[in-house]
């Protein structure tokens, strides 16, 4: 069945869905960016629309976005993860190669991995 944008987005916010489809888009890097953002139970009902809430996972997710230290930090991240692959919340489905074109007369173009680049510093020759 086919549905408009804009209702199918609000049946997903109000949970009135077995099952929807949805992308996302990295813009930082950063892992908190995707795991708390869709599944940290404080974000029900806005980008977690599994309604997915693990309490040890809130709290390792947390915890880590304030960690200073590089190493700890990875460490609690593979842990929730290890612990949302347990529950299966979501199924990852593919992830996109962004497309780039460009040519020699494009000078001081830097792609970035999120797919966000500044373009301020590009010239064209």
């Amino acid at each position: 069945m086919r549905e408009e944008w804009a209702p199918y987005l609000e049946k997903t916010m109000n949970g009135e869905h077995q099952m929807y489809m949805l992308g996302w888009s990295g813009t930082n890097g950063d892992p908190d960016y995707f795991l708390s953002s869709l599944l940290h139970g404080n974000n029900i009902g806005d980008s977690n629309r599994e309604f997915y809430e693990n309490k040890e996972v809130d709290r390792l997710l947390d915890e880590a976005k304030v960690a200073v230290d590089q190493d700890e930090r990875e460490a609690m991240y593979k842990e929730a993860q290890a612990l949302i692959a347990e529950d299966v919340p979501m199924v990852p489905l593919v992830h996109s190669t962004p497309v780039m074109a460009t040519s020699s007369k494009v000078k001081h173009y830097v792609p970035h991995p999120s797919t966000s680049e500044s373009l301020e510093e590009v010239d064209i020759e």
